[in-house]
């Protein structure tokens, strides 16, 4: 409130001049708001970003070159306290930290020993770095695809979702179909910060933790204790994971697992084969805890969910696989399945440490230490991208046109598998039927073939392959899909099939 102390100041203005000053005062006063946050956010920038580079050079002065970095942030460092760091992944050969302001909350950055690329740098490491776009421009943060239909999170910080819809798996509370992105019903005040993508039904983690699912829900796969679809997102009874807080989550065919902060796996839902992974094949409708089996003592990093398997890698480098193995995709030599934990048989890749991986239909595919990629399993279409069709009882590389590059993702699915590169490159290979290797063509490749059509100066930041199509989102405010498009699986506003990339519509 303003208060004039002389009356006969006040006296002075006509009511048209004293208009004019309130207006001026307060235009002031929104121009001093204005400063004083910008002055705010670079002041926690700074503070994150001197964090992270302090975190980094504790990890490098820890480093053993005979066993590696360490598979913690050394206690030799102290987060300032404005800020938090977490250690987000990592193994011998590589690591990732990200750090957030406690005071500003929309500021993250991480930091990771990439070559070339070893400063702070804006986003996170499950995502990669923001793209370079005007202020206030909109682009794409994350995109995850699955069976006929895509989920992407907005700088927004709004969920959409694109393509099929019969059990509400696009999140809208319809069971309408969409060719373009559509916003999901969020839940009451909160925000996705990540998604994935199953069989007919989607799952995103807030925030602060909390994990939702919506859509087909035949098995228990919501997590919801119950067996009923939902068109809109529910939350994930705590079950066996009460008191945990959410880190990733992994749809796939019926079933659903996560991995929580503390480096625990967490699945629920269809279990035929044990794919749930606790010791037994009974499907169950709220999260139960992977038994150890041959991961006993190890924390998870990450966790992928296939068709009737899983695997995870965990923070030494290691990976395991536990469900249905038919086809060899448990990656341990052998093709009984195993409905708890067992260890990928590293040797045939020369023991790299794994960072991420892909379970698919009947085949697994890794990024591994040196940016390569490597699959094993089923191999009727060329999926393992080995130059054969011979299934493989161990991890075998990928060739082709993504020889010699540096592989920053790998996404599988259904026949063929897509990765991304640090130079911006998009590469498939295994099965073109409806054009998903994005090659211009419908003709199956044995090696890995460059996808084509991506507009001049556009790079792929991360790729993610869905049933018979492909998106990516790029470097710049974009994300492109290519493959079948009958459901509306492109997001481009129309029902047209394309073997290569189109620009999905935005919100």
């Amino acid at each position: 409130m303003i208060h004039f102390k002389n009356k006969k100041i006040l006296e002075a203005f006509t009511i048209v001049e004293l208009v004019i000053v309130i207006a001026v005062i307060g235009i002031l006063a929104s121009i001093s708001v204005v400063g004083y946050g910008k002055w705010r956010e670079s002041i926690a920038q700074k503070e994150v970003q001197s964090d992270l580079r302090s975190a980094a050079g504790a990890m490098e002065n820890a480093r053993n070159f005979g066993s590696g970095y360490p598979l913690a942030i050394p206690l030799t460092f102290k987060a300032s306290t404005n800020v938090s760091i977490v250690y987000a992944f990592g193994n011998p050969d590589e690591f990732c930290i990200e750090g957030k302001s406690k005071v500003v909350t929309s500021v993250t950055y991480f930091i990771n020993n990439q070559a070339g690329k070893k400063e702070p740098r804006q986003g996170d490491c499950l995502n990669g770095e923001v793209p370079n776009v005007p202020g206030g421009s909109f682009y794409w943060k994350q995109i995850a695809s699955g069976f006929q239909h895509s989920c992407a999170i907005g700088s927004d910080n709004k969920t959409y979702c694109w393509g099929y819809n019969d059990v509400g798996q696009l999140g809208n509370g319809t069971t309408t179909s969409s060719s373009k992105p559509v916003a999901v019903t969020m839940p009451s005040g909160k925000t996705f910060e990540l998604i994935e993508v199953g069989l007919a039904f989607s799952c995103a983690v807030t925030t602060d933790g909390v994990a939702y699912c919506w859509g087909w829900n035949g098995s228990g796969q919501l997590g919801n204790n119950s067996t009923t679809n939902s068109s809109v997102p529910v939350a994930v009874s705590p079950g066996a994971m009460s008191g945990k807080s959410v880190a990733s989550i992994s749809g796939g065919n019926g079933a659903t697992c996560a991995r929580t902060t503390d480096g625990y796996a967490y699945c629920w839902g269809w279990n035929n084969a044990g794919q749930l992974g606790n010791n037994s094949t009974t499907n169950s409708s709220v999260p139960v805890a992977v038994s150890p089996g041959a991961m006993s003592g190890k924390s998870v990093a990450s966790i992928s969910e296939g068709n009737q398997f899983t695997c995870a890698v965990t923070t030494d480098g290691a990976a395991y696989c536990w469900g249905f193995n038919n086809f060899y995709q448990l990656g341990n030599g052998s093709t009984t399945d195993s409905s708890v934990p067992v260890a990928v048989n590293r040797a045939a890749m020369g023991n790299r440490s794994i960072s991420s991986i892909s379970a698919s239909n009947g085949f697994t595919c890794a990024l591994v230490s040196g940016g390569f990629a490597y699959c094993w399993g089923w191999n009727n279409v060329g999926q393992l991208g080995n130059n054969s069709t011979t299934n493989s009882s161990f991890p075998v590389l990928v060739q082709g046109a993504i020889a010699g590059k540096s592989t920053q993702s790998v996404s599988a699915d259904d026949g063929y598998a897509c990765a991304s590169t640090v130079d911006g490159g998009a590469y498939c290979w295994g099965w073109n039927n409806v054009g998903q290797l994005g090659n211009n063509s419908t003709v199956d490749s044995l090696v890995s073939v460059k996808v084509s059509g991506l507009l001049t100066g556009k790079m792929a930041r991360t790729v993610t392959a869905g049933n018979g199509f492909a998106c990516v989102a790029t470097n710049d405010t974009s994300a492109y899909c290519w493959g079948r498009g009958t459901a509306g699986e492109l997001g481009n506003n129309t029902t047209i099939t394309s073997s290569t990339p189109v620009l999905v519509t935005g919100p």
